[in-house]
């Protein structure tokens, strides 16, 4: 870690590409790349580790392709306690990748010792229901309207408060609208029942 720093801590002061600063030191592009990308991307807790020689930078530089600090923290326990050997590393970090949901002991269990892990079956679809149509009651719309038309003739007597006038003005337009689209529908039906001509029958008697 402390050569990548120094990798790149070289190159912003020199203002250096990769490829210059490998040709000045001999050292390949690709070794360069690897050091400062392990700064970039991995937790700086693990950094730590790898300074104090806990983490390998084999194990360091596979757990860095892991996106999330947590996992690659989570990832990087079992080689930093000794349970597991760097030869396991990359195979371990390939299921990670592919199975974001997986525990990293099941991993283990599956990498190392060949027991398949557990799959978390996916969350069945939402089942969508069709809305049921209500039918409207109309005698109750016709109580309800002449209840409403009462109460309205009344308040026209009435001296009513500011706070109570603007919630009353903002209901009664809805009201309106309700009742515009209630008409609109009706006497649509009504227009297109007048439309549909008679029968005639037998008893029908057409003029000649």
């Amino acid at each position: 870690m402390q050569l990548g720093r120094a990798f790149m801590e070289y190159r912003d002061n020199h203002d250096v590409t990769q490829q210059e600063l490998a040709r000045r030191t001999g050292i390949t592009p690709g070794t360069i790349h690897h050091y400062e990308s392990l700064i970039r991307t991995l937790d700086q807790g693990l950094g730590e580790k790898v300074d104090s020689g806990e983490l390998t930078f084999k194990e360091a530089r596979s757990i860095a392709d892991i996106d999330d600090h947590v996992r690659q923290r989570e990832i990087a326990q079992p080689f930093i306690d000794g349970r597991l050997s760097s030869v396991h590393v990359e195979r371990i970090v390939g299921r990670a990748k592919t199975s974001a949901t997986l525990s990293i002991e099941d991993i283990i269990e599956e990498v190392v010792n060949g027991k398949p892990a557990p799959e978390l079956e996916p969350e069945p679809a939402p089942v969508i229901q069709r809305a049921i149509p209500v039918e409207a009651d109309t005698a109750l719309i016709e109580n309800a309207v002449l209840k409403i038309a009462g109460e309205l003739d009344a308040m026209q007597l009435q001296v009513i408060p500011e706070y109570r006038r603007l919630k009353l003005i903002s209901s009664l337009r809805i009201l309106d609208s309700r009742l515009k689209s209630a008409l609109a529908s009706l006497n649509g039906g009504v227009a297109v029942a007048s439309a549909v001509p008679h029968q005639i029958g037998a008893s029908t008697k057409v003029p000649v």
